[in-house]
């Protein structure tokens, strides 16, 4: 997985997070020094604790599942229309697909 030109932690800077809590910094400092917050130094060092140098690396932001998906069809006629043009407005390619709706499921 790529690094973010702004992410403020990286794998490498995960490292450090737990060398440095690991040494008596809290996570509030921790996130002071590093420019994130205690709640996302807290669960670096958590993940870290359940998974090891493992629970260091990136991970995808995308939701495992949903709860009302696109259905295939509809999803296909979609992309169908986005091959067509370029660049459609959301609001045209929902209505040219029927949908009603400007967001799409995976």
């Amino acid at each position: 997985m790529n690094v973010h030109e702004n992410a403020r932690l990286t794998p490498l800077g995960r490292e450090r997070l737990i060398g440095m809590i690991a040494g008596g910094m809290s996570f509030s400092r921790f996130g002071a020094v590093c420019g994130c917050s205690a709640k996302t130094a807290a669960k670096g060092w958590r993940r870290y604790e359940q998974e090891g140098r493992e629970g260091l690396q990136d991970r995808g932001s995308r939701p495992c599942s949903l709860r009302k998906p696109t259905p295939d069809g509809v999803a296909d006629r979609i992309t169908a229309l986005r091959r067509q043009r370029r660049h459609p407005a959301p609001g045209a390619l929902a209505r040219q697909a029927a949908t009603g709706c400007t967001r799409r499921g995976p």
